[in-house]
């Protein structure tokens, strides 16, 4: 469910370089099929680290990854546009985590073109075929080829937001969509504090976004007051500091709250 584009948030020169990047990129996605297929024939062979990284690589980052943070994976930048536009260690990581605690489906809140739905998709459904992924967005901008769309077992709750499934549950849910303080509460009260095994938060480190209302970072430090007295809440944050991250390597990042390990509140 995505809100004001980060486009929106910088300089003009930048905006043009973007769109003009993106008009050239191939819709040709024949490589991010075979990747896809070749996911499901892994099966639990995608539960080794180094396997799924790989698979990763293959599958490409978006060709539309234009930050500077990400320049030392820009080996990984495919020419189109599908491919997560994350932090590959972070992603993976996380994947790995919600793998663990044996989920049977999950739901991915901002789904943009697609490319972490169809690489997180595979990757459950490798390892449980009867796994089911299920998609929220408030438009649909998804550039799935119909070989994938064959492929795997996804749901589609779009044009949608989260007040339309509040209250539903799910073994994994990952939020990623409006970054705004306001969205970012509002998705998780929905539907990720009902999440039974996995929430998680995209760019919990994004200072970009503290100019709404404090965005995910400010949201996801609030929740440390209260969720991890019944919850663990994990950090994945492998941005390397410098010059177009931050110092500090306060960028991207993923929080994980380890709902499988749920106690009574202390």
């Amino acid at each position: 469910m995505m809100g004001k584009s980060l486009l929106s948030k910088i300089d003009k020169h930048t905006v043009a370089k973007v769109r003009a990047r993106a008009q050239t990129l191939s819709p040709d996605f024949t490589q991010a099929d075979a990747v896809i297929a070749a996911m499901l024939q892994d099966g639990d062979a995608l539960l080794n680290r180094g396997h799924l990284l790989a698979r990763l690589k293959e599958f490409g980052i978006a060709g539309t990854s234009w930050w500077k943070g990400l320049d030392n994976y820009a080996d990984w930048r495919n020419d189109n546009l599908l491919g997560p536009q994350q932090i590959p260690t972070e992603i993976v990581d996380y994947l790995l985590f919600a793998a663990a605690r044996g989920p049977k489906d999950a739901l991915e809140i901002g789904v943009s073109y697609g490319g972490t739905t169809a690489f997180s998709a595979a990757f459950f459904q490798a390892i449980n075929p009867e796994f089911t992924y299920h998609c929220l967005d408030i438009k649909d901008k998804t550039k799935l080829s119909p070989a994938m769309r064959d492929m795997l077992n996804i749901q589609m709750h779009i044009p949608a937001t989260s007040d339309d499934l509040a209250g539903q549950q799910f073994d994994v849910v990952f939020i990623d969509g409006d970054h705004s303080y306001d969205w970012a509460k509002r998705d998780f009260e929905n539907i990720g504090r009902n999440a039974r095994l996995v929430c998680a938060f995209h760019d919990i480190n994004g200072k970009e976004y503290i100019p709404q209302g404090g965005g995910v970072f400010r949201y996801w430090r609030e929740l440390r007051a209260t969720v991890s007295r019944e919850a663990p809440m994990l950090d994945i944050c492998h941005a390397v500091p410098g010059e177009h991250v931050s110092k500090d390597g306060l960028w991207m990042g993923i929080g994980l709250i380890d709902y499988a390990s749920r106690h009574d509140p202390v």
